[in-house]
């Protein structure tokens, strides 16, 4: 996940962000070290992308920002692995952006964190709001289009 390479704002992100940064590490690792015998090794670098939990927390309200489809993820990554691609990263926008965001010290970081406004694109700044509200159900099979057209209907 592109959460691999943020840092943590919130409560919520902290495991998350540190298991995906340790998982990108392992795999480094494992690319190295199996390469001599000719095993290959990519590491699926996603960001967000069409799933029953983020169906349900866009109908909490949490936006996303450059959402993938199932198809095209999978696309995607059976392509990277083709080509052997240490980061099979996607989309490119928000990769990029993400990791342009590593080259900001420290300093500026913590700055930041004094305009409200800035951190605005965190899809999890709503959760203490979220989780105070009873979760609908009845998702199984509704994809964000199909919840999208439900909500310009009503």
């Amino acid at each position: 996940s592109t959460g691999g390479y943020v840092t943590a704002f919130n409560k919520y992100m902290l495991g998350y962000t540190v298991s995906k940064h340790g998982i990108r590490v392992y795999a480094d690792g494992l690319r190295h070290i199996l390469h001599p015998e000719g095993i290959k090794v990519s590491v699926v670098v996603p960001g967000f992308v069409e799933s029953r939990m983020v169906v349900k927390q866009a109908k909490q309200g949490v936006k996303f920002f450059g959402l993938v489809s199932n198809k095209d993820a999978c696309e995607r990554i059976v392509k990277g692995i083709e080509m052997n691609e240490r980061e099979i990263a996607f989309p490119a926008l928000l990769y990029l952006v993400v990791r342009l965001t590593q080259t900001i010290p420290l300093f500026f970081k913590e700055l930041m964190m004094c305009f409200p406004i800035l951190l605005s694109a965190d899809p999890y700044k709503t959760m203490d709001d979220i989780i105070k509200k009873p979760m609908t159900h009845g998702l199984n099979e509704d994809s964000i289009r199909e919840y999208q057209e439900k909500e310009k209907a009503q």
